[in-house]
């Protein structure tokens, strides 16, 4: 971070990764020291729900400037949510849900954006449009850890085949961290995020290797498609046991029924038949399953 933290020329300073890798409080300790060598600017604070503010950013904004043996030097405004420093620079704290007295705020001259992956790309044009005072050294710094790569951040950023920032960005940074770039986090931290490794995948990808990947809608997502007969498979290994499971559904939700063979010792699931379908009656469920063999089994 810190060849960025007196770089007042690039628009747009991107700033994504894993947790713990010290993206907001870079940002806070970047903005906290423009404010205070240029005076009277005014940066907004932006998260896209307004309630999430008070126990995030503002907290820790109060938190760096009361490292710094600022705090009793500045006016801290815990209803409105503000913080002005000695020189009158002040920064304002909004959720975009506050969308009309967000635009009552003019001469804005710098912008941060918590967690941008909540807001949509309208709204961030919207406060990029937004940033247009006179005052020198305009800029936006956005702080997110990644997450799907259908979230409009990466479509704006990163190249959809490398995955890594896009090489015609014009007046924008891209910088990446994780937890190994920030030696403060306690051990305990750092070994919790390491342990998602084995039971949480999706999780270490995102909070740990700062990795795009999806949270929506997965249930198992350490899964490969192989080619294997079912029916070897169980003469050569008679510990495994065959299991057939069935969701009703109808018009919204698909019927589901799925055939798959269970190895408790190893915890994996082999599935070897699937029905997925809508519009079916309890009497064609009965005679799809009939027909593709399974009359005898027993179905949960």
């Amino acid at each position: 971070y810190y060849p960025q933290l007196f770089n007042y020329d690039t628009r747009i300073n991107v700033y994504y990764g894993g947790g713990g890798s010290g993206k907001s409080h870079f940002v806070v300790q970047k903005m906290v020291l423009k404010a205070l060598k240029f005076e009277k600017r005014r940066i907004l604070v932006i998260r896209k729900v307004g309630k999430d503010i008070r126990e995030s950013i503002f907290a820790l904004t109060k938190r760096v400037i009361s490292d710094w043996g600022l705090y009793d030097k500045c006016k801290v405004n815990k209803s409105d949510l503000t913080i002005e420093l000695p020189n009158k620079s002040v920064f304002i704290f909004k959720g975009l849900d506050d969308e009309e007295r967000i635009k009552s705020i003019d001469n804005i001259d710098d912008i941060v954006v918590e967690e941008c992956t909540e807001l949509d790309g309208h709204e961030f044009t919207q406060l990029n449009l937004r940033l247009r005072s006179k005052n020198p050294y305009n800029q936006i710094h956005v702080m997110f850890n990644p997450v799907s790569k259908d979230n409009w951040v990466f479509k704006e950023w990163f190249s959809e085949e490398t995955e890594q920032p896009r090489n015609d960005l014009k007046n924008t940074i891209v910088i990446k961290s994780t937890y190994k770039d920030n030696k403060f986090l306690p051990q305990s931290y750092t070994d919790y995020l390491e342990g998602l490794k084995n039971v949480k995948p999706i999780y270490y990808r995102i909070y740990a290797l700062g990795e795009f990947a999806t949270l929506d809608k997965l249930i198992y997502t350490n899964w490969e498609e192989c080619n294997f007969n079912w029916r070897e498979k169980l003469r050569e290994d008679r510990s495994l046991r065959a299991i057939f499971g069935l969701d009703f559904g109808y018009t919204n939700d698909p019927s589901a029924f799925i055939c798959a063979l269970l190895d408790d010792r190893k915890k994996e699931i082999w599935i070897f038949e699937e029905m997925y379908e809508k519009g079916l009656t309890n009497d064609d469920l009965a005679e799809k399953i009939i027909n593709m063999g399974y009359k005898k089994e027993r179905i949960v």
